[in-house]
């Protein structure tokens, strides 16, 4: 990337750094990139530049992935204490008690930094499977928080949650299919453990976007409304009733839309309130995961993105559940929500280093005039000459035809190949000078917007996509690149 120092350059603005950070990065007054783990909250600052440096006199290799567990901390914080905080505002009767879903992330260090993070506020975990289920009973040790069971449920996953009852875990195991309540209740006789049961609904309502296949009634997993009605007797017949605890549903990951959440909600605080006036001993309110993060800045409802904040997320699911419980005059639910996402998107960074740099022409590649050139060299050269700032859409119409002619000539062997790569060059020092005029024009034509994506330099960084975002949320993702240093100096290449 060429660079050149210039007084008025904004690199915050233009890397979109606090659009897209969530105060947890910055750029500093030496032009690195700087990891602020508490957010606003303090004045500590990690120069990324630095660390780099000193990793590669260790002798560390790159890529490298570079993880700050106090953001993972200050995430935990923030969430509970914006749940907290809507709660007294609305003076909301329940409580929050959230849970991580470790598939987000299953390492060690980072389940170990969130469960210590969230032991004041009775945090705990979420398991979709008998191998999370393990690693939730081992890691999840505070006996106030809840262990949340999702995810497909044969009879060895139902004796393993039962036995972390036994065990005294909270262990609530959700329903998401209606054969699981007879294998639920199988198990539990067999071992004489009263399970604390949750049941999942498919809502009508439905998501938006890349995850909107995971709500809505084509859903995967949850409970119909007949399901759900089917389930309660047969645990009112079984004699189970008693063990029902918690309603929860699921309205899809990254939710970008506010209002996806307030029509998700408005639902589900109807569904609850209803099975609450059968006289069940419902206390828990589950709205699943989908908090988004704004992975492009815009703040908007694109997919990788969110139009809200969490504040708002907050507000508006404890206001619209408060006050539908309160017409249908049913006890105000404990909340609980599966944010995993949100929690861990910004506590790790990848580094990597560029290897090359791949170029649409060489700046090298002599396009002096030989003897005898064909016509349409000499037309290219004709166009390049010609061009100015009054001509340059008429001048790109031509080079675009001259262009096509000198490959189709190429095809036929009337070109030799030295002819074209003269022509190519020529054509793309012709759509560079077409670009910068259009930089000082009053009306840049449609046409030629797409010139600095069409003459981008293409960086080659060695590093695996799938080593460093191993999982499916990453396919078609959007994620914030930038470099590391010397973000001070001006960036004239558009890459």
């Amino acid at each position: 990337m060429s660079v050149e120092t210039v007084n008025s350059w904004n690199p915050v603005d233009y890397y979109g750094v606090e659009r897209w950070s969530d105060n947890y990065f910055s750029i500093n007054s030496r032009g690195n990139v700087c990891a602020e783990p508490h957010g606003n909250e303090s004045s500590t600052n990690i120069d990324l530049f630095e660390v780099v440096q000193e990793a590669i006199s260790q002798g560390v290799e790159f890529p490298a992935v570079i993880r700050f567990h106090d953001i993972l901390r200050t995430q935990v914080k923030n969430i509970n204490q914006a749940f907290l905080t809507a709660i007294n505002n609305c003076a909301y009767r329940g409580t929050y008690c959230g849970v991580f879903p470790i598939k987000v992330n299953q390492m060690r260090e980072v389940v170990e930094e969130i469960v210590d993070a969230g032991a004041p506020f009775n945090y705990g975990l979420e398991a979709g499977s008998k191998a999370e289920l393990l690693a939730v009973l081992a890691y999840n040790s505070n006996a106030g928080s809840l262990t949340i069971l999702n995810g497909y449920k044969d009879r060895d996953y139902m004796r393993l949650a039962l036995l972390g009852i036994q065990m005294g875990h909270r262990c609530v195991i959700v329903i998401e299919n209606f054969s699981e309540i007879r294998t639920l209740l199988e198990v539990s006789r067999e071992l004489g453990v009263r399970p604390l049961i949750g049941l999942r609904a498919k809502l009508s309502s439905k998501s938006r976007g890349k995850w909107a296949a995971s709500s809505g009634d084509n859903a995967k997993f949850g409970l119909t409304i007949p399901e759900i009605l089917q389930s309660v007797k047969l645990l009112q017949v079984e004699g189970f009733d008693d063990c029902l605890k918690l309603f929860h549903f699921h309205i899809g990951s990254q939710v970008a839309d506010i209002r996806v959440f307030k029509d998700a909600i408005t639902e589900a605080a109807r569904i609850y309130c209803k099975l609450s006036k059968m006289n069940l001993p419902l206390e828990y309110f589950d709205v699943g995961g989908g908090l988004g993060v704004d992975y492009d800045g815009s703040r908007s409802k694109n997919d990788s993105s969110r139009n809200y904040h969490i504040s708002e997320y907050t507000a508006d699911i404890v206001q619209s559940l408060q006050q539908i419980c309160d017409e249908e005059n049913v006890a105000h639910p404990h909340l609980v929500s599966e944010s995993g996402r949100a929690v861990t998107a910004h506590h790790s960074c990848v580094i990597t280093n560029v290897v090359d740099v791949i170029k649409n022409f060489k700046e090298d590649l002599p396009t002096d005039i030989c003897d005898n050139e064909h016509q349409i060299l000499y037309n290219m050269r004709q166009t390049e000459k010609n061009l100015n700032a009054q001509n340059f859409q008429e001048m790109y119409h031509d080079a675009q035809a001259y262009r096509e002619e000198c490959t189709n000539a190429f095809k036929l062997g009337v070109l030799e190949l030295e002819e074209r790569a003269k022509t190519e060059t020529i054509y793309w020092h012709i759509l560079e000078k077409i670009n910068k005029l259009t930089k000082t024009a009053n009306f840049i034509p449609q046409e030629l917007e797409e010139l600095d994506n069409r003459l981008a330099e293409k960086y080659l960084c060695n590093f695996s996509v799938f080593q460093s975002a191993a999982d499916v949320w990453a396919i078609d993702q959007v994620l914030p690149i930038m470099p590391i240093s010397r973000l001070n100096e001006e960036a004239t290449q558009y890459c």
